[in-house]
């Protein structure tokens, strides 16, 4: 197995192996000579550091996920075993009722005996066991959570017992970070957030914002549901992936727990939804299982302040008066510290924190104090055969640079990685440029300056960053390969719930090449009223209320229409 793993096999010749003295002199003066111009020092340089305002994208604080909680679980299992502690007494009956009548969406087939057994056993881990200490700050902070998730669930018609889908994904921690790399409350992966129309990338992870991140997870939910006809195997979904679930299931008709109780889903995700229906039956029954003195996190409230592109939070916090641990908590999709590179980006403050003095202020500052440099960065994809050497060799750099570079990844490097080659800042005069090297796996990324209209690159002129783009006359984006959602929202400082609702979509979504977004909100229908109408006639012809019409059309009161007048029928956008 092991030879058939190309990056295993390329890491092996990384390792020194027998040879004569002769080829190991041939093989020095060949690194010698391969050396890039400049380097030839044996000292090699350290990469340049990151800004000291960047925010570590993995932080987490404590482990998150089902993975988590099993491994929780299975190590209590073993300390009962060799010191049996006297047992939580559970009404069982109790339990189950108040699931199947609490949560019909994910139990709309049942709750079969043995996985009650198995929510009664997460319960007993919840109350008493070694997750107990996790769960009471998943109270806490689903404070500042909740009400935001369940106004979402509403709105998209999802069921509600979903809030706890995000409380044991992540325990409602925005920058909580698994094993795999999920990330955020909802612990996206990257493929699929971008899938789901999240933006990630050197700037902005929209991953760890609660806000985009409910959006995109409420959006690939429903899609989810919309296959499966089942809320129980669209949370399974979640877990294991769509076409782990669909081809499990096959052709037949077979329920979450019809699979489970088969052995025939991973394990895992068997475990899944009783976790998701143990930690929603003790949030809901707190107080019954001692979780008294819990003092949960206030609801998210801010303000937005438009700033220019990069401007660093810590500059915002010093002239605005702001905590910056405070600032940094409403913004922990920025994960370099600042606001992206754009010509304006509505930064979030504390609530009451909005006031225009502050960007007064925060112009007055110096451009070094106030902006983060720009930096021009080269990534590599890694392809089957790479090593860290072969990726070093080909952009003229050192093992050393990559690998300060790239942290948090190991010695083994797979086909589909990213890895960061280079990073400089860019100096005064230099026109910044995004350029993707097609059949090289390279990418250079360089951050735009705003308003940059693009550059040329060996000869060929490269178009600037995909936010750059102009709207059509009409108000209309046509979409491009590789545009999302997210981007183009953020680019134009719409809320992408706003950009959704007005292109008559349910919640963001993944966009097709050459689709026509709009990017203002529609205008309202009107009405030009005919003989013998009223406003009884017309509430009841389109569906709204007469008090609405009077309201949208500034009637005053209700009153006789004459023929020929022209009325709103439906909201204005103001009202939106």
């Amino acid at each position: 197995m092991a030879a058939t793993d190309p990056a295993r096999a390329h890491r092996a010749s990384d390792v020194a192996h027998p040879c004569s003295p002769l080829l190991l002199v041939l093989l020095l003066l060949l690194a010698g000579a391969c050396t890039p111009a400049g380097r030839s020092s044996p000292v090699e340089p350290a990469p340049e550091p990151l800004s000291a305002d960047r925010v570590d994208p993995d932080r987490g604080g404590e482990p998150a996920g089902v993975e988590e909680l099993l491994r929780q679980a299975e190590v209590e299992e073993e300390e009962e075993a060799e010191a049996p502690a006297e047992p939580l007494v559970l009404d069982q009956d109790g339990v189950a009722s108040d699931l199947v009548h609490s949560f019909p969406g994910l139990l709309a087939s049942g709750l079969p005996a043995p996985a009650l057994d198995t929510v009664l056993h997460y319960v007993r881990l919840f109350h008493s066991g070694r997750a107990r200490s996790n769960f009471e700050r998943w109270l806490v902070r689903e404070g500042r959570y909740r009400e935001l998730i369940l106004r979402e669930l509403e709105a998209a018609g999802l069921p509600e017992e979903l809030l706890y889908l995000a409380m044991l994904e992540s325990g409602f921690l925005p920058t909580a970070v698994s094993r795999a790399g999920a990330v955020g409350l909802w612990q996206f992966m990257a493929a699929t957030g971008r899938e789901s129309g999240l933006r990630i990338d050197g700037w902005v992870d929209e991953r760890r914002d609660p806000i985009a991140s409910t959006h995109a997870a409420i959006g690939h939910l429903a899609m989810l549901y919309e296959q499966l006809d089942d809320w129980a195997l669209a949370a399974a979904a979640y877990n294991a992936g769509l076409g782990r679930v669909r081809r499990t299931r096959g052709n037949s008709e077979a329920s979450y727990f019809d699979l489970t109780l088969a052995g025939r889903l991973p394990a895992e995700t068997r475990s899944y939804v009783p976790l998701i229906l143990a930690a929603s039956h003790v949030a809901r029954n707190r107080e019954y299982y001692g979780f008294v003195d819990i003092q949960p996190d206030p609801p998210l409230r801010y303000d937005t302040l438009t700033v220019e592109g990069r401007t660093r939070l810590s500059a915002l916090a010093r002239v605005g008066g702001i905590p910056l641990e405070e600032l940094t908590a409403l913004n922990t999709h920025l994960v370099r510290g600042a606001a992206p590179p754009a010509r304006e980006y509505a930064l979030r403050v504390p609530a009451g924190s909005g006031s225009p003095e502050i960007v007064a202020r925060l112009a007055a500052l110096p451009a070094e104090e106030r902006l983060l440099p720009e930096y021009r960065e080269v990534w590599a994809t890694v392809r089957p055969g790479d090593s860290w050497w072969r990726i070093a060799n080909n952009h003229q750099v050192t093992v050393r640079s990559m690998r300060a570079l790239n942290p948090r990844v190991g010695d083994m490097i797979h086909p589909g990685m990213r890895l960061l080659v280079e990073r400089r800042r860019v100096t005064d005069g230099e026109a910044p440029v995004r350029v993707a090297a097609s059949g090289t796996g390279t990418t250079v990324v360089s951050t735009p300056a705003p308003g940059d209209g693009g550059s040329t690159v060996g000869g060929a002129t490269a178009r600037p960053a995909r936010s750059s783009s102009q709207p059509a006359a009409d108000g209309t984006y046509r979409v491009r390969r590789g545009d999302t959602m997210s981007e183009i929202a953020a680019a134009r400082g719409i809320r992408l719930a706003d950009l959704a609702r007005w292109n008559g979509m349910g919640s963001p979504r993944p966009l097709r090449e050459g689709e026509m977004l709009r990017l203002s909100p529609p205008e309202p229908r009107r009405h030009r009223v005919e003989r013998g109408e009223t406003l009884t006639s017309m509430a009841r012809r389109f569906g709204v209320e007469i008090r609405d019409l009077v309201e949208w059309n500034d009637l005053g009161s209700a009153r006789p229409l004459r023929e020929g007048e022209v009325l709103l029928v439906e909201a204005p956008a103001t009202r939106s």
